[in-house]
Formats: C-alpha cells, structure tokens, sequence
C-alpha cells in the first residue's frame, strides 16, 4: 500500500513539475494549447474528437436604396432537378432508393436496408409508406422515427 501511496505522490509532484515548467515556458499568457501526456502504467479512456467546425467566409453587404427594402433569404434549398433517387425535397423514395441511401435514414442500417431492397423486389412497388412496416425489423418504433423522411414518390 506505501507503494501505491509513493507513486500517487510522485505523479502529483510530476504533474505540478510540469505544470510550473509550462507557465513558466508559455509566460502564463494564453498562448498555444499545452498537450499533457498520461503517466506510464495509468489508464486514460479515450476521448471522441470534437466534429471540426465549418465557417462560410463573411459575405459583403450594401444597405438597400432609400425607400426601398432589402432582399431576403430563403433559408430552404432549392428543389433538386434531375435527382436520380426520385426523392423529393429531401425525401428518400423507398420504390426507387438504393441500400446506400436507406442506410442514412436513422435506425435503418445494411441488414434493414437490404430488407427494403428485398421486399420491393419481391412484391412491387410500395403503395404506401406505411407499408415499410412489413419489411422484417421494422416495427412501429423505428418506423415513427423514418416516416417524415420517406416517400413512396409521385
């Protein structure tokens, strides 16, 4: 047990070490981030990597004329032309999506995806969305979770 104790006390003073070493290094003023390394022997779970941010560059603005107003933004994109999964505004078409496309709705993985492929090969086109609820492993759970984001086209 002393010697747990003794290395729990050299790690603290280790870590205070260091911790002066890069005040006194970095001058205590914020500068560059400071990477601290586990000891050997002590486990340290890994972290999940923060998702890199995207900016858009600033876009430059004029004022409207007087007496006049300023254009707005539609904030929705446009409607694809042309889209070769028949899906509309947004939506995945279930009679004409392939496993890649019905794997990125939630819930919905290769196996389930392989099952819609499946299941409109063997009995036609869907008729309506609801009927994804036949297709083996999709249960009323998982299919209130994809009913907003599937159609069964025009």
């Amino acid at each position: 047990m002393k010697k747990a104790g003794s290395l729990a006390l050299l790690a603290v003073t280790g870590l205070l070490c260091a911790f002066t070493l890069g005040l006194y290094l970095g001058g205590g003023s914020g500068g560059s981030p400071v990477t601290v390394l586990p000891l050997a022997g002590i486990q340290v779970p890994p972290t999940a990597a923060a998702p890199a941010q995207t900016t858009t560059p600033p876009t430059e603005t004029t004022a409207p004329a007087e007496g006049t107003t300023a254009p707005t933004q539609s904030t929705t994109p446009p409607a694809s032309s042309g889209n070769p999964a028949g899906q509309s505004a947004g939506l995945i078409n279930i009679n004409t999506a392939t496993v890649a496309e019905l794997k990125t709705l939630p819930g919905i993985g290769d196996v389930i995806a392989q099952r819609i492929v499946d299941y409109r090969t063997a009995h036609g086109r869907f008729s309506s969305i609801e009927e994804l609820m036949n297709v083996s492993g999709i249960g009323e759970k998982r299919f209130a979770a994809i009913r907003d984001l599937v159609t069964v086209g025009g």
